[in-house]
């Protein structure tokens, strides 16, 4: 994380990941990176050693929120503890530092109810890169993924021509 954001220079926004498999060791890594200037952290639910219920997602969620000063995105990434739209809602409607959810589940239907209820002020973010332009479509708020790391002019011209209305464009 020093080198990245060593090498960004405040010119881009620098989003921490933390994949770790405790509450104890994500709130470790965030204040372990509390000098750095990230934007934000970009952290998935606990997962590797056993699947915790809903209950113990949300407080592991309230937990790191209310002890860093980072904001933090939800990595909705594993596919054998995929949080429900209805628990990301209720995560992000009770949790202030808890600012959005980078969704990668490869479901429109999850995409679109998460964004029907979305609590004001939240973001979701597309990250699953063959449904960039339906995401986008749906009303997600932008993408964190591969593609736009590797080819950015053109994902940038698929948002752009989204935002304008232009779906032939963007097809």
């Amino acid at each position: 994380m020093e080198i990245a954001c060593e090498e960004a220079k405040g010119a881009i926004p620098v989003v921490a990941g933390i994949i770790v498999n405790s509450t104890r060791d994500a709130i470790a890594r965030a204040r372990s990176i509390a000098h750095l200037p990230v934007a934000g952290l970009q952290v998935t639910p606990v997962h590797y050693v056993f699947k915790p219920d809903e209950e113990a997602t949300y407080k592991h969620f309230k937990a790191l929120s209310e002890s860093t000063q980072f904001p933090v995105i939800i990595y909705n990434v594993v596919p054998w503890n995929y949080l429900s739209p209805a628990l990301l809602v209720r995560i992000m409607r009770d949790m202030p530092g808890v600012i959005g959810v980078k969704q990668s589940a490869g479901d429109l239907k999850l995409m679109a109810d998460l964004l029907v209820n979305l609590p004001e002020g939240k973001k979701v973010y597309s990250a699953v890169d063959a449904l960039l332009y339906p995401s986008f479509a749906l009303g997600c708020h932008g993408s964190i993924a591969a593609q736009p790391a590797a080819i950015p002019g053109v994902c940038l011209n698929l948002w752009q021509a989204v935002q304008a209305g232009d779906h032939a464009k963007a097809k």
